[in-house]
């Protein structure tokens, strides 16, 4: 029986990786705020951005693929 775990697993860090080459700056809102003047509402929203370099994605996709073919091979 093949480890099911290790290929899912694998899988996984081999599918964030491959995502972390194409897709490299992951934005997320901090908090948002928000005025009223008079009739007219503002909205303001701070943002932070997440950088991934390629050195870090390739390696985490080529180890995903090494665990997944590992966790294959094991009987």
């Amino acid at each position: 029986m093949r480890n099911m775990p290790a290929i899912v697993f694998g899988a996984a860090i081999m599918i964030a990786g491959a995502i972390a080459i194409f897709h490299r700056n992951f934005s997320y809102r901090v908090e948002q705020h928000a005025a009223q003047i008079g009739p007219e509402k503002i909205m303001f929203e701070t943002r932070k951005v997440f950088h991934l370099p390629l050195w870090f994605s390739i390696p985490v996709t080529l180890i995903g693929a090494a665990v997944m073919i590992l966790g294959a091979r094991r009987a």
